[in-house]
């Protein structure tokens, strides 16, 4: 079902964009507002353990035997601060005053600590959001300068949050994404950030407008890994089953040592551009891959051998 608001330029569209491809979704953090609001709440929890600190010791320390059970017995605390009492004299009119003064603290401290606490956990996340890629903001800022998609993005101040192409490094610090991508190969990783500028320009538009929708349209992720993997494996594919073709043709021994040369160079080019794996995995692979075509050409020629001597016996 379309978005109820994908027609009308401004938020409405750029939400429906946000909405059908939140990898390219990012927003400011302010994690220095957050950061000031921690500074603030900090030194209100000071100011208030400082004088929780200064009530409590003067309970404590009182002469009244009353003030002296609020550090030991809560409820004798809670009725002191909760319900009406007739003094029978003037100390025990203090009595009871200190107890509430000392609950009110207690309670401020606690929701004051329980809003630093929450922006702090709050605080902790955002710093831990991951910032958009340059290509998937590049994206963001062509798409928002295009006619028929952002239509020139948004006009107020915070059409600034992104930057634009003219001047594309004026983008917030503080951007994150609503979606971070993956960590993927670097082949996968040119696809997401370099052919899909060259495939939307030259193919994708296109097809939007044969699927009649010239407003948007958009690469989810997955499909984009999707058409690398599948990429991937016919290159892996191709290269295994050429090497052993081009070996069998080829009867010159040292011929054959230089292909497994070059054919265990392209396959380490190949696990370092495709996959992610590690120095030592990839050494492995390569080890196994030219000990493979070793056996292959050892059992060819001995197939050979065994042929040219039958013939010759013959």
């Amino acid at each position: 079902m379309d978005g109820l608001s994908e027609n009308i330029p401004g938020y409405p569209r750029l939400a429906h964009h946000f909405a059908r491809m939140p990898e390219a979704a990012s927003f400011r953090s302010f994690l220095e507002l957050g950061n000031l609001g921690l500074l603030h709440k900090q030194a209100q929890l000071m100011e208030l353990e400082r004088l929780l600190r200064e009530q409590l010791s003067a309970d404590s320390h009182s002469s009244e035997q009353g003030r002296m059970r609020y550090a030991k017995d809560w409820r004798f605390l809670h009725r002191a601060a909760t319900e009406e009492h007739e003094p029978d004299s003037e100390q025990a009119g203090s009595t009871f005053e200190e107890g509430r003064k000392q609950s009110q603290l207690v309670e401020e401290m606690m929701v004051t600590l329980k809003e630093y606490y929450e922006l702090f956990l709050l605080t902790i996340k955002m710093a831990a959001t991951r910032p958009p890629r340059k290509s998937d903001l590049k994206y963001h800022q062509w798409w928002l300068q295009q006619p028929n998609r952002g239509n020139c993005g948004l006009t107020g101040p915070d059409g600034k949050v992104w930057g634009s192409l003219e001047a594309p490094d004026t983008h917030a610090a503080d951007l994150v994404c609503v979606k971070p991508r993956q960590d993927d190969d670097l082949f996968t990783e040119w696809v997401k950030s370099k052919f899909i500028f060259w495939f939307d320009k030259h193919i994708g538009q296109r097809l939007g407008r044969l699927r009649g929708n010239c407003d948007e349209f958009g690469y989810r992720e997955a499909t984009l890994r999707n058409c690398a993997d599948i990429f991937v494996m016919t290159l892996k594919a191709v290269l295994l089953i050429s090497s052993f073709g081009i070996l069998y043709w080829i009867h010159s021994m040292t011929m054959r040592l230089i292909l497994i040369a070059i054919f265990c160079v392209l396959f380490i080019i190949c696990m370092t551009c495709v996959t992610k794996a590690k120095r030592s995995e990839i050494f492995s692979a390569v080890s196994a891959f030219a000990a493979v075509e070793l056996v292959f050409i050892a059992n060819n020629s001995s197939s050979k051998g065994s042929a040219n001597t039958a013939m010759c016996q013959a």
